[in-house]
């Protein structure tokens, strides 16, 4: 179930939907009927995955980037923001 779930997240991703959004449109209903477990699981995969990208971007270029600790920062507290409303819905 959690893998269809990601699969439709990187479609629509693909399209220019948001994490927010996208989480907003599943925990809705808006693509099938998905309880809080999967939803909290596809959340913390793509963001093993999303994180790990952005590490992996970080090691592969020159520290010279000032932005590298903030976009890490930035997406670990996007995911948050998400998790706290999924959990609080």
């Amino acid at each position: 179930m959690e893998d269809r779930l990601i699969e439709i997240y990187y479609e629509v991703a693909a399209e220019g939907t948001t994490l927010q959004e996208f989480f907003d449109k599943a925990w809705a209903g808006a693509y099938g009927h998905w309880d809080r477990t999967v939803i909290l699981q596809c959340l913390d995969r793509i963001e093993r995955i999303v994180l790990s990208n952005i590490m992996t971007m970080q090691e592969s270029r020159p520290r010279s980037m000032g932005h590298d600790e903030d976009a890490l920062a930035e997406a670990e507290q996007e995911f948050n923001q998400v998790r706290t409303k999924l959990l609080n819905a």
